[in-house]
């Protein structure tokens, strides 16, 4: 089916309409053309080209059509590439002798005005590469490998994208005749040198770096090879302070790169040292590197180059990483001049470093600095945690105590970072007793300006720390101030503060497997009375994310417990029938979600349910059950589906209690809950019908296990009349109907689908009642 298919729009190429407005289109066409030919045999392909001559309709498309669309021309190139490289040598023999004039036409196409040809002709020469008859044409292709190099300097970015993968491909295959033809190392070390002498194209240069990026990400030795005898990263230290900020950072991105995985990047960045013994490379690098960095610390006067020489430092410990032992290398001086780059931003009278404190003209260029300083230690830390012992090490958390600096949330979350990754490599309790007091601190003063996004990196930081068994004890033991200030933000004037802080009590009992050390913490401190008061809270997202921390402890076996131990939460049930009149939806579903898993737990004593029709909004009653089913939020719909399938095991698990009083009255057999469920079951919201099947499908199905004789213990008692009468009405609904309504995979399919007639037609048809290109989304 899918070859039927594939050979009608091959054959419909010739007659793509030009007005189609859907780029879309073209890549849907492409798309399913290289799934066909990516999961067929050679000989299926071969085959389907006799039956549609692939070749002649591409020919026909590109160059017998007058003024042909660029778009399609693209797709049948496209096309072109991905037919040679998976049909390989037998398609491309018939392509060299019957059809050169598209070979020709791939060879100018490099240096077309559109940029989307340029990419599919460098695409389709990069795919030739896989089939040897193919390579071959490349490398007798005087004016391709000529033309090719220069298209790394393409003004479009996706030329200069397209040309990097060409170069890469060459270098993994080891192609080296064809490498060496097309080799691209003159160009961009004359590019890189000239702009080491004042003469800058940024866009250029950024081109350049693409590629070295392209071939250093590669981690192949065949490619460092290459980088090491071309030379084409020996400028890349010597000048990067020549450089604009842009450029310095995507070198400094390039070098880390290098140091995960290059055993010896001094050669690589010709910085070797002369009798180096090659047993201790890695090591010598390092010191090098962080040498030369801490060099251009001390001497830039510039900010810009002082932050470049900072960030040097930084990736200098990806090379201490790669050592097996750091013991055996210093890093006093890395970590000294860090120290003191602190000391400098916070303003401390520090006569070393003068040059960097006469660069730092204002308060936003410090915390700029300060955060890079921060991420260096911590990344320092995780290579080498001793430094925890160090002396001041404690200072860097003296951050918490200006606020010009922690106002800062990148500030903030690289000083919490910092602690977080501290305390999980060394639990010293003084510092967790400083940094929680500071943060305390913090949260409790009304003069500090501390938004919502600052307090979530705060709490966030605490719950990571409370994820940890012993620091999370620790916390625990010293948490009375936290767990005061938690209370003091849950009565903030601003909602998303309060709506933030009750997130993170919920958040304490949703791990899965559940730790204890969070749920101890907010059970110690009764965090969750204080979270149930804002159940009522005068904002909605506020009523909902409290509610949602009630359900969070339902699911918790030591939540549960709390509950049931405490009067002020029992008393909840009371009150979340009143919360499914709320005006937004989001309060409703979660007031579902929390009635929903007290009825399935069977512990809905204190709520009130009435049997009949009722205006009291603290009860639940029919009537709300079946405004609940009809509502206008979808998910309030599904939810009251579940809820009604609650009910019903409730009822009958209620009637096994009771074997005595079987006309013991209840709320379900008053909602119609067979009506309701059948309506469901055709609303026209699909995703509602999904949820009201599946529920009856559930119930359908248990009942008719207790007719079969089952061994098995029968979720239903006997049916009284009432109940049969529910039963036949769920019997009644097609379910099989129903369920070919559920099925979105034909909205799926004509979105990505595309056929021939697609592609001759134009999305604007000139005859109103032609909407074959329009979706029935529309």
């Amino acid at each position: 089916m899918d070859i039927q298919r594939a050979s009608s729009m091959i054959k419909a190429l010739p007659y793509m309409s030009k007005t189609i407005v859907d780029d879309t289109l073209y890549e849907k066409v492409l798309s399913f053309l290289t799934l066909v030919l990516s999961t067929h045999s050679i000989n299926t392909i071969i085959e389907l080209n006799k039956n549609c001559q692939i070749f002649r309709q591409i020919k026909e498309a590109c160059l017998l059509v007058d003024e042909q669309d660029y778009r399609v021309t693209t797709l049948c190139l496209r096309l072109l590439g991905q037919l040679i490289h998976y049909g390989k040598d037998e398609l491309f023999q018939e392509l060299e002798s019957n059809y050169l004039d598209l070979l020709s036409m791939l060879t100018t196409g490099i240096k077309s005005n559109e940029a989307a040809l340029r990419c599919a002709c460098i695409e389709a020469c990069r795919l030739f590469l896989w089939c040897d008859k193919g390579y071959n044409w490349l490398l007798n292709n005087e004016k391709a490998t000529y033309l090719i190099p220069f298209a790394l300097l393409d003004s479009s970015s996706y030329v200069v994208a397209e040309a990097c993968q060409l170069f890469a491909a060459l270098l993994t295959f080891k192609s080296n005749a064809l490498l060496q033809k097309m080799d691209p190392s003159e160009l961009i070390r004359s590019i890189l040198l000239q702009s080491t002498q004042g003469v800058r194209d940024q866009k250029q240069i950024l081109s350049v770096l693409d590629f070295c990026w392209a071939i250093v990400a590669l981690r192949d030795q065949n490619t460092l090879r290459y980088l090491q005898s071309k030379q084409l990263l020996h400028s890349f230290i010597p000048s990067l302070l020549s450089y604009d900020r842009m450029i310095r950072a995507r070198i400094l991105e390039i070098i880390n790169e290098l140091f995960t995985w290059d055993l010896d990047p001094l050669t690589t960045l010709n910085l070797s040292c002369d009798g180096s013994n090659k047993n201790l490379i890695e090591k010598i690098a390092y010191s090098i590197i962080s040498e030369l960095a801490l060099k251009m610390i001390k001497e830039s006067t510039l900010f810009n180059d002082i932050m470049t020489a900072i960030s040097l430092l930084e990736i200098s410990f990806t090379l201490l990483a790669q050592i097996s032992n750091t013991e055996t290398c210093s890093i006093d001086a890395a970590y000294l001049t860090l120290h003191q780059l602190l000391h400098i931003c916070m303003d401390s009278n520090n006569k070393e470093l003068s040059n960097v404190k006469k660069s730092l003209k204002s308060n936003r260029l410090k915390n700029n600095l300060l955060q890079l300083v921060i991420r260096s230690t911590n990344k320092l830390l995780e290579v080498k945690p001793s430094i925890i012992n160090n002396s001041g090490f404690n200072d860097f958390f003296d951050v918490l105590k200006h606020d010009k600096m922690y106002s800062d949330s990148r500030v903030l979350k690289a000083n919490l970072e910092l602690l977080t990754n501290a305390m999980y490599k060394d639990q010293q309790p003084a510092i967790l007793t400083q940094c929680t007091h500071a943060l305390v601190k913090i949260m409790m003063n009304d003069d500090t300006v501390l938004d919502c996004k600052s307090l979530s990196i705060v709490l966030a930081s605490f719950d990571n720390l409370l994820g940890h068994e012993e620091i999370g004890t620790l916390v625990t033991e010293s948490g009375k101030g936290f767990a005061e200030a938690l209370e003091y933000k849950l009565l903030d004037t601003e909602w998303d503060i309060r709506d933030a802080t009750v997130n993170f009590v919920g958040q304490l009992f949703t791990d899965d497997p559940i730790k204890m050390t969070k749920v101890q913490f907010a059970l110690t401190y009764n965090l969750p009375l204080q979270v149930f008061s804002r159940i009522h809270d005068a904002e909605p997202y506020v009523r909902a994310s409290a509610i949602q921390v009630l359900q969070m402890m339902m699911k918790c076996k030591e939540g549960w417990n709390y509950i049931q131990q405490h009067k002020v939460s029992r008393d909840l049930a009371a009150k979340l029938p009143c919360l499914l009149y709320d005006t937004e939806a989001f309060v409703r579903r979660a007031a579902l979600d929390a009635i929903n898993c007290l009825v399935e737990n069977r512990s809905c004593q204190g709520m009130l349910m009435e049997i009949e029709d009722s205006k009291n909004q603290n009860s639940l009653n029919p009537d709300i059950i079946r405004n609940l089913v009809q509502d206008e939020d979808t998910d309030v719909c599904i939810r009251a589906c579940k809820l009604i399938e609650s009910l019903w095991l409730l009822y009958n698990h209620e009637k096994r209690q009771n074997k005595k009083n079987r006309n013991q009255d209840h709320i379900f057999k008053h909602i119609k809950a067979g009506e309701l469920l059948a309506e469901a079951a055709i609303d026209t919201n699909r995703v509602v019908r999904i949820e009201a099947v599946r529920v009856i499908e559930r119930l359908l199905s248990q009942y008719s296990t207790t007719g079969l004789g089952s061994t098995q213990k029968r979720p239903f008692v006997e049916l009284d009349e009432q109940d049969d009468d529910f039963i036949k009405t769920l019997q009644q609904v097609n379910l099989v109907k129903q369920k070919q309504t559920l099925n979105p995979e034909h909205l799926y399919q004509e979105a990505f689908d595309i056929n021939a007639d697609m592609m001759t037609q134009s999305i604007i048809p000139t005859n109103p009642d032609d909407d074959i290109n329009m979706l029935d989304c529309y």
